[in-house]
């Protein structure tokens, strides 16, 4: 545990020697709640992940390194962020508010990742341009969007292909 502001701390999820740093439970009930928010085809908008089993699969997969922000008076879940495919001086990140927007969170993550990922130096995004809400908050947290790349993104809800923002952060 990371301790942030007066009332944000960060929890990242790694795997122990007698299990994870976070309990099932807790992974089980971020699952539950991007399902109560609606947010699972705008998350996983390829479709590869539906269910709680493949959620947890997915969570705790080699090389994927997710941050639970805590808001620590309400004792809840406010963001999860995570990065993979980590190579070189650059990872890709994913990220999910849950519920209300918390201002702090992007910086707790991104503070958290400058101190215990060193070697990190740039931050890459790719999501469906008709996601406005996450390019908008991409903008709002100064990553520099550099164009789109047509077709990439497949949209298995609607079985089309869209175009991609790409972006980078600079850590």
């Amino acid at each position: 545990m990371e301790q942030r502001s007066s009332n944000l701390e960060v929890y990242p999820l790694v795997r122990m020697e007698n299990g994870w740093s976070i309990p099932d439970e807790v992974l089980i009930g971020i699952w539950a709640q991007i399902v109560r928010e609606e947010k699972v085809k705008d998350l996983f908008y390829d479709g590869t992940i539906n269910t709680e089993y493949e959620w947890m699969e997915f969570i705790k997969r080699p090389g994927t390194f997710p941050l639970l922000i805590v808001d620590k008076e309400k004792n809840t879940v406010v963001h999860i962020f995570w990065i993979k495919d980590c190579f070189d001086i650059s990872a890709w990140i994913h990220h999910c508010g849950l519920g209300k927007y918390r201002r702090g969170a992007w910086e707790a993550a991104r503070d958290h990742w400058r101190k215990y990922f060193p070697n990190l130096k740039m931050l890459l995004v790719i999501t469906p341009e008709s996601n406005t809400l996450t390019v908008k908050m991409l903008k709002m947290i100064k990553f520099v969007l550099i164009g789109k790349i047509p077709k990439i993104c497949y949209m298995a809800y609607k079985n089309e292909r869209v175009a991609g923002v790409i972006g980078y952060f600079e850590l």
